[in-house]
C-alpha cells in the first residue's frame, strides 16, 4: 500500500518538538511577551485539533476531525485528546490563587484563550466557564486602586457577554451565572443586552428552523404527488397500449397534451370508417409554417383512429383539441362534402325493411289525403320518411 514520505514524516516530528516547547513556554515562561505568544499558539492548537462549531467565526476551517481515519500519519482520536490536555495546561493557571498572582497581560491572555475556546468548541464549555466564574468572584468590581484587578474584571466581563451572546445552546445552562456575576463586576446593564440579544437570536434560528423543515415537508409532498401522477400516467399509457407525443403549438403558443396515438395500420389497404375519403384525411398541403405542419400531422393521427376503429380514443382525442385547430381541420375537409343533398341521399345504402317496398304516392291536391295514396300503417310511413332521410354521418342540404 501507499507509505509516508520520510521527508513529510521527519517534518511532522519537528512539528511536535515545536508544539511541545510552546507549550511549556505558556506555562512557565518569566517573559511575559514569549508567554503571550505561546498562549495563543497553543489555543491555535486546540481549535485545530477538535471540530468546529457552527457558532465559530470560521466554520469553514480544516480541522483534524476532517481527516479521513485511514490517514497514514495522523491519528485524529489521538489528536483530539490531546487538545483536552492542551486546554487542562491553560485553565490550571487561572485557578485560584495562582490565577491573581499572574501578572496582568498575562492573565487577561489567558481569560480571551480560554473563552474563545469555549466559545466555539460546545464541548470544552463545562471546561472552562467554572474556572472563569471563580476568577470572576475573586476579582470582585473593578477598583481603581488596582491595575491588574481592573483588567481582569474587564476581561472577565467581556468574555461572559460574548459567551451569552455566541455560545449558542451550550452557554443556555450557565445564563443565569454568568449574568449573576457580570452584575458582581458593575455590568448588570450589558447582561442584558447580551440575553436580549441571545434570545432574539435563539427565535431567529427557530424561525429559520420551521421555515426549513416546512419546506423540505413541501418539498416532498410535491415529490410524492408527482411520482403518484407519474404512476398513474404510466398506468394509464399502459391500458391504452398507444402513445402519441405532446401536441404543442396552437393559438398562443399554448402547449397541450393529447391521448396516444394508435399503433400503425396492420394494411395500407384498409379503409376509414368514415364519410370523408381516406385519401382526403392526412393529405393536406404542407405548409411551410408550423401552423400547417401541425395540422397534416393531426390529420394524420385521426386517420389512424378511424382505420382502427377506436372511437373511444377518438373522442378523447378530439376532445383534447383547441377549439381554433377543431375549426381549421372543419374548414380543411369542407371540400370532401358531397356537392349536393341529392346526391348524398343517392350514394346512401337501400334501407332493408321487413315490410315489402313501399310505395310513395304523387303529390296530392291541397288539403286532401287518401288512404289509397299513401300507406295507412304508421309504422310504414315512419320507415318511408327514414328511408329519405339522410344519415348521422352526412350533412344537411344548405338552406335555400
Amino acid at each position: 500500500g501507499p507509505a509516508v514520505v520520510k521527508s513529510l514524516r521527519a517534518a511532522w516530528e519537528v512539528a511536535k518538538e515545536f508544539k511541545a516547547a510552546a507549550v511549556q513556554l505558556a506555562r512557565e515562561s518569566t517573559n511575559d511577551g514569549v508567554r503571550l505568544h505561546a498562549v495563543r499558539f497553543v489555543e491555535a492548537v486546540v481549535l485545530m485539533y477538535t471540530a468546529t462549531h457552527s457558532n465559530g467565526p470560521n466554520p469553514t476551517d480544516v480541522v483534524v476531525p476532517q481527516l479521513p481515519s485511514t490517514h497514514l500519519l495522523l491519528d485524529a482520536p489521538s489528536l483530539m485528546a490531546e487538545a483536552k490536555d492542551l486546554l487542562h495546561a491553560l485553565t490550571a493557571q487561572l485557578e485560584l490563587p495562582h490565577g491573581m498572582e499572574l501578572a496582568g497581560p498575562v492573565v487577561i491572555v489567558l481569560i480571551n484563550s480560554t473563552a474563545t475556546i469555549g466559545r466555539q468548541r460546545a464541548e470544552f464549555m463545562d471546561l472552562v466557564l467554572p474556572v472563569l466564574l471563580r476568577l470572576a468572584q475573586a476579582a470582585g468590581a473593578p477598583q481603581a486602586e488596582s491595575a491588574t484587578q481592573a483588567s481582569v474584571s474587564r476581561a472577565l466581563k467581556d468574555a461572559f457577554v460574548r459567551m451569552i451572546k455566541q455560545g449558542g445552546k451550550a452557554a443556555e445552562a450557565w445564563r443565569d451565572q454568568m449574568s449573576q456575576e457580570l452584575c458582581t463586576l458593575g455590568a448588570r446593564e450589558a447582561a442584558e443586552q447580551a440575553i436580549r440579544q441571545a434570545d432574539r437570536a435563539a427565535h431567529r434560528e427557530a424561525k429559520e428552523k420551521r421555515t426549513r423543515e416546512h419546506e423540505e415537508a413541501r418539498l416532498a409532498h410535491e415529490q410524492s404527488k408527482r411520482a403518484r401522477h407519474e404512476a398513474d400516467t404510466t398506468n394509464t399509457n399502459s391500458r391504452a397500449s398507444t402513445s402519441i407525443p405532446a401536441q404543442s403549438g396552437g393559438v398562443g403558443g399554448v402547449s397541450k397534451s393529447v391521448p396516444a396515438a394508435p399503433a400503425p395500420p396492420p394494411s395500407a389497404s384498409a379503409a376509414p370508417a368514415t364519410n370523408i375519403p381516406s385519401s382526403a384525411i392526412g393529405k393536406g398541403a404542407v405548409g411551410s409554417n408550423e401552423k400547417q405542419k401541425h395540422l397534416d400531422q393531426v390529420m394524420m393521427v385521426l386517420n389512424e383512429f378511424l382505420v382502427h376503429d377506436q372511437k373511444e380514443l377518438l373522442n378523447k382525442f378530439i376532445n383534447s383539441l383547441q377549439p381554433e385547430l377543431l375549426a381549421d381541420l372543419v374548414i380543411a375537409n369542407l371540400k370532401f362534402l358531397p356537392e349536393s343533398f341529392e346526391q348524398a341521399v343517392k350514394n346512401q345504402p337501400t334501407l332493408a325493411l321487413e315490410s315489402a317496398s313501399i310505395p310513395v304516392p304523387a303529390p296530392a291536391p291541397a288539403g286532401e289525403w287518401s288512404a289509397s295514396r299513401g300507406p295507412t300503417d304508421p309504422r310504414q310511413a315512419r320507415a318511408a320518411a327514414a328511408s329519405l332521410r339522410p344519415s348521422p354521418g352526412d350533412h344537411p342540404p344548405p338552406a335555400s
